[in-house]
Formats: structure tokens, sequence, C-alpha cells
């Protein structure tokens, strides 16, 4: 695998860590204990130097969060989770999450919801690719379904990954996720899973203690979502709605109303 030039190498199996082993055969001792920590550990390094053998950057990833004693054995994960963000809110500034188990991705909305979802959340983003690299819903869809319009996800994925990487990198790539301040007056949606805000959102504190707060309208519609910005005294705070930048001195606490163009994305900087 090594030799094909991977960029990330990614252990299978939902939840990494060793299992219990009750043989008696296998030189560890037929009970579970402290050998299992120190055996996984020494498999995952081993596999590691292998990984890294021709290309010493190779990212390690592992499908399902990595417990806390293995953080520093892996780099990135496949983020399996559904719509509460627990990880990111815990460990993101030690590890980064792609977009992984997102499934009932049902249409076009549920599809550009899913990449939403996974923005605010501070992840890397995934797709489901059919023949000729054709974007499908998911991976337990029917192959011989219609397919998303190409177009439009590939558009809505050009700008999230752009709007991560750039203005908001501080926060999604190398922020900490906080407590989510309010953010009213969205629509919600079932798609299956309960009731969503088509406007995914979530709040950040960058390294030098600016907080963001992150919106992503994955709706066909405009939003005007109503945000509450916590805090005291006069704070300069920076707007940046689909690349369209503004500021204003804020006394705060306040709140912000913001007018959202159809699949729109937007900051709101707290100095």
């Amino acid at each position: 695998m090594a030799e094909l030039g991977p960029s990330v190498v990614q252990q299978f199996d939902q939840g990494p860590g060793p299992v219990a082993c009750y043989a008696t055969n296998h030189n560890h001792p037929p009970v579970p204990g402290p050998w299992m920590t120190e055996g996984f550990r020494s498999l995952v390094k081993a596999h590691a130097e292998i990984a890294r053998s021709v290309n010493p950057s190779v990212a390690i990833s592992c499908e399902g969060a990595p417990p806390e004693i293995y953080l520093k054995d892996f780099q990135i994960w496949d983020g399996r989770m559904q719509t509460c963000p627990l990880y990111s809110f815990l460990y993101h500034e030690f590890c980064n999450g792609h977009e992984g188990f997102f499934g009932n991705r049902v249409n076009d909305e549920a599809l550009r919801l899913s990449v939403g979802r996974a923005i605010v959340s501070g992840y890397m983003l995934n797709f489901t690719l059919r023949d000729k690299g054709l974007i499908e819903y998911d991976w337990d869809q029917a192959w011989t379904r219609a397919i998303p319009d190409q177009a439009a996800i590939l558009d809505w994925a050009k700008r999230t990954n752009h709007f991560r990487a750039g203005i908001a990198q501080d926060y999604l790539v190398y922020g900490r996720m906080l407590r989510p301040w309010t953010v009213g007056n969205v629509t919600t949606r079932d798609f299956g899973w309960g009731k969503e805000a088509l406007v995914q959102s979530s709040t950040w504190q960058a390294a030098d203690g600016r907080i963001g707060i992150v919106l992503a309208n994955c709706a066909d519609q405009g939003e005007s979502p109503h945000v509450e910005l916590q805090g005291q005294g006069t704070r300069a705070v920076a707007l940046n709605i689909d690349g369209e930048p503004s500021q204003r001195n804020v006394q705060l606490p306040s709140v912000i109303d913001l007018d959202m163009q159809p699949r729109s994305l937007a900051l709101i900087e707290v100095k």
C-alpha cells in the first residue's frame, strides 16, 4: 500500500483499539488487561512505520473516533457521527476529522446539508463516488439510482472547502469548538433523523482568542438567521457572507440578523 503513494492510510473497524482475546496461545494473558493497550500501540506504531516507508508525511486515520489514549497515534479520524459533534467539541484541536458516515442523504438538499453539517463541525469533506468519478448520494444507495446534480454539488463542495481552508481556517482547522451561541429564525426539516436546521452553525475560538460563528445555509431558499452574540463591552465584529466582508463595533451582548442567500456561507468574528 505504501508503494502506491497514499496521503492517508486508514484502519477499518469502527472504534479503533484492541478487543478482548481469551486465547491461550497468542503470547498474552488469556484475559483482558494492560497487554491490550501495549499490543495495540505496538501494532499502530509498526503500521505507521510501514505506511511512511515511502512517503514520510502519510497521515494515519481510523474509522470512528480514536480513544483519548491513542490520540497521538492518529492524525485524522473518520467522523462516524450523526447530528451531535461531541468529539469535535472535545478533541478537534488534537485530531481533525473527515466527513465519514453521514447516511440518510436522500436527495440533493439532504446531501448538501450533510456537507454543511460537516463543515461547521470542522470536518474535511468526503463523498461516495460512482464510476467516472461521479458523486453519489451515499455508499448505501442503489448503484442504479439517479445521481445528484453534479454541477451544483461540486460548486457547493468547492466553496465550502475554500471557506474551511480560507477565511475560517483559524477556527475550523486550528480552533477549539465552544458551546454554541444561539442561532434562531431558521427553517428546519426532517430528512429522517428528526428536525435539523437548514442553516447549520457552530461557535469556535481561535488560538489568539477570537470567537468565530460559522454558518452554512444549505437550503434552496434564502434564510435570515438571528445570531445572539455573548460577552460584555464594545467589541469589533467582522462579518463575511459569501466573500463580502464588513465590520462594525458592537456593544455586547447583542444580536445580529443576517441575510443569507440560498447555498451560502457566513463567518462572524468577535475580536
